[in-house]
């Protein structure tokens, strides 16, 4: 009895950790979509979602840096999807999860530009947001 008993403690305290892992991935790949939402609809109120209102946007595009507060970043979307919304594709490519911070990677091919996002993520009052994003842009192949 005891030994069954110890058998069904165990199995909590191996399992539990598991689930709550992989709910949190899939709360974080939730706030990462949001992101792609907002990309996809051009709805820079969309995109807001996704980040802390803190959030930094930095990276290199056609050789320039660039650095936007979210603020600067949702006013480049103006409110109607991309003319080739429909050939473009966004995919997550990784997330780790350690506590209430994550991070992940995206590609998001642009027609003739492809991106690679990393994002910093953190969970705040019980939600994962985009705490920063960098990204490097190169033409597709």
């Amino acid at each position: 009895m005891r030994i069954a008993f110890a058998l069904i403690i165990a199995s909590f305290v191996f399992v539990t950790p598991t689930v709550t892992q992989g709910s949190e991935e899939a709360a974080v790949r939730a706030a990462i979509n949001q992101y792609f939402k907002g990309h996809a609809t051009g709805i820079g109120e969309e995109m807001r979602k996704a980040f802390l209102p803190t959030a930094h946007i930095e990276g290199n595009r056609q050789g320039k840096f660039t650095s936007w507060t979210v603020d600067d970043y949702v006013r480049n979307f103006t409110g109607k999807p991309a003319a080739d919304e429909a050939s473009r594709t966004r995919t997550i490519d990784s997330v780790n999860v350690s506590g209430t911070a994550a991070m992940a990677r995206a590609t998001l091919v642009h027609g003739q530009t492809t991106f690679v996002d990393y994002f910093v993520l953190l969970k705040v009052e019980g939600e994962w947001k985009i705490a920063n994003k960098v990204y490097t842009s190169a033409p597709t192949k």
